[in-house]
């Protein structure tokens, strides 16, 4: 990725303090390196976007529109909770962690066209650099 505005530098800084972050860092795509003096760049592992609702539910076992409403508080949370499995409950609340570990704007993390998958199976979070901050300062 490269920066090519002030919005763009922010987000670059700060995907690379979310990925640095040993509470968010499992569930975010990779950086590689970057430049850490004006993070004018970053080079991030490469990680195929999730298409359809369908897929979503594939890779996390939960639904889009259930992760959709947990994570922006919709209500339902814990009904919801509850009847899914361990898998896709334990992909919720490390998105739910991310959120309130990092600052990130909830409705980016929310919707499923913000992941992928790794060539290692991991299911990440592709762009993860607007966090409230940068939301404020730029746009």
């Amino acid at each position: 990725k490269i920066a090519k505005s002030n919005a763009g530098y922010a987000q670059n800084k700060t995907e690379v303090e979310v990925y640095t972050n040993p509470k968010t860092k499992p569930i975010v795509a990779e950086i590689y390196d970057y430049d850490g003096t004006h993070f004018t760049w970053l080079v991030s592992e490469i990680a195929k976007p999730v298409k359809t609702p369908g897929e979503f539910y594939e890779l996390t076992g939960i639904s889009a529109y259930d992760f959709d409403k947990i994570l922006l508080n919709y209500g339902g949370r814990d009904f919801i909770l509850n009847k899914m499995s361990p898998k896709a409950k334990e992909f919720v609340l490390a998105a739910d962690s991310l959120i309130k570990n990092s600052g990130l704007v909830p409705g980016d993390v929310s919707h499923y066209t913000q992941w992928g998958k790794t060539s290692d199976g991991r299911v990440v979070l592709l762009d993860y650099g607007l966090d409230q901050e940068t939301w404020n300062a730029h746009y």
